[in-house]
């Protein structure tokens, strides 16, 4: 049996959602707008319930709180996004799937992802600038 995981890169003005069976192996992918933590969340939800994964990771808008060891850990803890304030991104997910779930912010996880198998996989360091509904970069 394939080992599943999901994707969600939750932007300014829409969310990514992805299953892959790799890293490079996409199984499905939408695309769905950022509207209410509510909807958007139900949404997301929704998609991933169709799938048994096995982890789901989330780069997201931020800022937010991304120390696991912090109590908070997955807080947005700013009005970024119109409404988003005091959701907590990880205890959300972690309630609704019985799987592993890493957080970070959307510019990390580009950065990583160009990292290990992007434009940045050759190389010994990278910075990873992006200008979209918000400006952000990773390192």
């Amino acid at each position: 049996m394939t080992l599943l995981v999901g994707g969600a890169e939750l932007g300014g003005t829409k969310c990514v959602l992805a299953v892959a069976e790799s890293p490079t192996t996409i199984v499905k992918r939408i695309d769905i707008p950022t509207e209410t933590p509510e909807k958007t969340l139900k949404n997301i939800f929704g998609f991933f319930s169709n799938y048994k994964l096995n982890s789901i990771g989330i780069g997201t808008f931020g800022p937010i709180i991304i120390d696991k060891e912090s109590k908070d850990h997955g807080l947005l803890i700013s009005e970024s996004k119109n409404g988003w304030k005091g959701t907590n991104l990880f205890t959300e997910f972690k309630n609704n799937f019985d799987v592993t779930v890493n957080i970070d912010t959307d510019v990390n996880a580009a950065a990583i992802g160009e990292y290990n198998y992007g434009a940045g996989k050759a190389c010994q360091a990278l910075i990873y600038i992006t200008i979209g509904t918000g400006i952000g970069g990773g390192v």
